[in-house]
C-alpha cells in the first residue's frame, strides 16, 4: 500500500512537474492565452472518459454548493491564468516552486474554517512563506535564458530588480489555485468525484477564456512575438501533451489517495516544482543565486511538513 502511494505521488509529481516546463516552453511560441485554452480543452475528454467509467457524470453535490463550485472554478481559472502567464514571462526556476506553494494556502484556509493549528504547522506555513519570500527576492545571475521565448535575455537593469521576473504571477497563482484545490476537498467531502470536479474547473476556465478571447484585443494569440504562428497539427500535438500532463497528474494524485495514504501521496506530489527547477536549468540555462537556491530548500522542507502535516 505504501509502495503504491509513493509511486502515484512520484507520477503525480513527475506529470506536474514537466507540464510546468512544458507550458513555459510553448506559452513562450504561441502565448499563454492559446496554450492555456488548448491544454484545458484536449484535458477535458480524458477527465470525462474517467469520470464516466467511475461512477458517471453526477455531481452528486446539493444545489445549494453549485455557486462554491462557480467560485472554485472561476479561482482556477485566475490561477491557471497567473501560471501560464507567469511561465511565459518569468524566470521558470522561480515562478513553478511560488506556485507550487498552493498547498500551503490550502492549510491556511483549513486552519481559517477550522482545523487545528499546531505549532508544527505553524513552523511549516513559515518555512514556505518565509523561503518563497527569499527567492522571490534574490536576483537571477546574468545570461541566465537560452529560449527563443518572448523573454529578454538578462542584463544589468534586470539582474538587481527588487524581484525576479514573474514572481508576483507565481505568488498569484498560489493564492488562487490553492482556494481551488480546496474547493476539491470541501466538494469531495459532499460527495462530488475529483475527476467531475475537475472537469467542471477545466470546463470553467475553457469557457473564461474564450470570453477573454472574444472581447476586443482578446485574441488567443494577442502578444506574441512570433513572425508565423506554428501549424494547426503542431499545435494540436503541444495541447494534447499538456492536456494529458494536467490530467493524468491530477487523476493519478486521487488515485494515490483513495489508496488510503493521503499525507504520503501529497508529501512526494509536493515535490513536483524540483523537476521543473531541474529542466529548467538544464534546458533553459536559468542560474539562480546561492541565496535563491537556500530559499527555494527553505520553502520544499516546509512544502513537505505541511503535506505530511495534513494527512490523517
Amino acid at each position: 500500500m505504501l509502495g503504491l502511494s509513493v509511486i502515484a505521488g512520484a507520477s503525480a509529481a513527475a506529470c506536474f512537474g514537466i507540464a510546468d516546463f512544458v507550458v513555459a516552453g510553448v506559452s513562450r511560441v504561441e502565448g499563454w492565452r492559446r496554450t492555456l485554452l488548448g491544454a484545458q480543452t484536449m484535458s477535458l475528454p480524458i477527465l470525462a472518459v474517467f469520470a464516466w467509467a467511475y461512477g458517471g457524470w453526477d455531481l452528486g453535490i446539493p444545489e445549494e454548493h453549485w455557486g462554491l463550485l462557480l467560485g472554485f472554478g472561476a479561482a482556477h481559472l485566475l490561477g491557471s491564468v497567473a501560471l501560464y502567464r507567469g511561465l511565459e514571462v518569468g524566470v521558470v526556476s522561480v515562478v513553478s516552486p511560488l506556485a507550487g506553494t498552493f498547498g500551503a494556502v490550502t492549510a491556511i484556509l483549513a486552519v481559517l474554517l477550522g482545523a487545528p493549528m499546531t505549532t508544527a504547522l505553524a513552523l511549516a506555513l513559515f518555512s514556505v512563506v518565509a523561503g518563497s519570500m527569499l527567492a522571490a527576492r534574490s536576483t537571477v545571475e546574468a545570461g541566465s535564458a537560452k529560449s527563443n521565448a518572448r523573454v529578454e535575455p538578462l542584463d544589468s537593469s534586470t539582474v538587481g530588480a527588487p524581484w525576479v521576473r514573474g514572481a508576483g504571477w507565481g505568488l498569484l497563482s498560489a493564492l488562487a489555485l490553492g482556494v481551488s484545490f480546496f474547493g476539491l476537498d470541501f466538494l469531495g467531502g459532499h460527495g462530488a468525484p475529483i475527476a467531475l470536479t475537475v472537469g467542471s474547473y477545466r470546463l470553467l476556465t475553457a469557457l473564461g477564456l474564450g470570453a477573454l478571447s472574444a472581447m476586443p484585443g482578446g485574441a488567443v494569440d494577442a502578444g506574441s512575438t512570433v513572425g508565423e504562428a506554428p501549424g494547426l497539427w503542431v499545435s494540436l500535438g503541444r495541447w494534447t501533451l499538456l492536456g494529458i500532463l494536467d490530467a493524468g497528474g491530477m487523476l493519478v494524485y486521487a488515485w494515490g489517495c483513495a489508496r488510503g495514504e493521503v499525507a504520503v501521496v501529497a508529501v512526494v506530489a509536493s515535490l513536483f516544482p524540483a523537476l521543473t527547477v531541474s529542466l529548467a536549468h538544464w534546458r533553459m540555462g536559468e542560474r539562480l543565486s546561492r541565496w535563491q537556491w537556500l530559499g527555494l530548500g527553505w520553502m520544499f522542507a516546509g512544502l513537505v511538513a505541511v503535506a505530511s502535516l495534513q494527512g490523517p
